[in-house]
């Protein structure tokens, strides 16, 4: 029986500055979305500790079920800015998409303000495969409507 050509070892990189890298098969890769999530009319959801706590726990919980790995996660009263270590199976907008649905129900559930206040995030997403700087995020929040 032939040996294979691609063994099943991890890839490491040969220098110190070298990403961690996945493998899945014959497949290596190295990919991280940065995403920024806005709050519908900038409502600040996760003032209260309880929710952000609560928020990055969901996302991690979501992410894993995708496949994925959330290796960052900022949240700030009014934006979610999020790190995802992806596999290349899976296109980028269906990380988004699966994150951002799954993390609305239970948080509904259990914070009244957030229940009330109908939408979470608005629809429009900021996706990077290099880390934002805080200009290019403000810029793209302010892009989006109020009201």
């Amino acid at each position: 029986m032939p040996t294979s050509a691609h063994p099943r070892t991890p890839f490491e990189g040969t220098s110190a500055d070298s990403p961690s890298y996945d493998t899945d098969g014959p497949t290596v890769t190295s990919i991280d979305y940065y995403v920024l999530l806005v709050t519908k009319r900038r409502r600040q959801h996760f003032d209260d500790p309880a929710a952000r706590e609560r928020v990055e726990e969901l996302l991690g919980e979501l992410a894993e079920t995708l496949g994925c790995r959330l290796t960052s996660c900022e949240v700030k009263p009014s934006t979610v800015l999020l790190q995802v270590r992806a596999p290349s199976t899976i296109a980028p907008h269906m990380i988004v998409r699966g994150l951002r649905r799954g993390v609305v129900r239970p948080l509904k559930a259990e914070f009244e303000a957030i229940r009330r206040a109908g939408s979470v995030f608005v629809r429009p997403y900021l996706l990077a495969t290099v880390p934002m700087p805080d200009g290019d995020c403000e810029a793209f929040e302010r892009r989006i409507p109020t009201r």
